[in-house]
């Protein structure tokens, strides 16, 4: 993983932290993710309830 730094020096982005906002807000608070981020991304399958 370390030998696939960015220009950098930074680790690749892996998880696009909306996706993780996406997988709280809807499921888990019950809030309309897509009104909030003001579009809509796929929640993360690992967290998903």
């Amino acid at each position: 993983m370390l030998a696939r730094l960015d220009g950098n020096g930074n680790l690749p982005v892996g998880v696009d932290f909306r996706s993780l906002y996406a997988t709280v807000l809807g499921p888990w608070w019950g809030l309309d993710s897509t009104a909030i981020l003001q579009q809509r991304f796929e929640p993360i399958s690992l967290l998903r309830v």
